[in-house]
């Protein structure tokens, strides 16, 4: 079901945002890399735009692994017009 697939996607997105500016760097990662691979299956502007601000915050953490490769895949994924 499309529908729930965006639901997935959407509150992983929120709970990749709250652990990044709780000062959980790895634990956003992960949950960040869910959404980019759910977003294969679902388009969805808001969510971008809500990882685009969680990769921001991340940054500052860019040398941690998981955070690289989240930062380096959301990097990557195209953007929904």
């Amino acid at each position: 079901d499309p529908h729930f697939t965006r639901n997935i996607a959407l509150y992983t997105a929120e709970l990749a945002d709250d652990l990044a500016r709780g000062g959980h760097p790895d634990e956003s990662a992960a949950a960040g890399l869910r959404v980019l691979e759910l977003l294969g299956e679902v388009q969805s502007s808001r969510i971008q735009t809500m990882l685009a601000g969680t990769a921001r915050v991340l940054l500052p953490h860019r040398r941690a692994a998981g955070v690289s490769a989240f930062l380096e895949r959301h990097a990557s994924t195209p953007r929904t017009a």
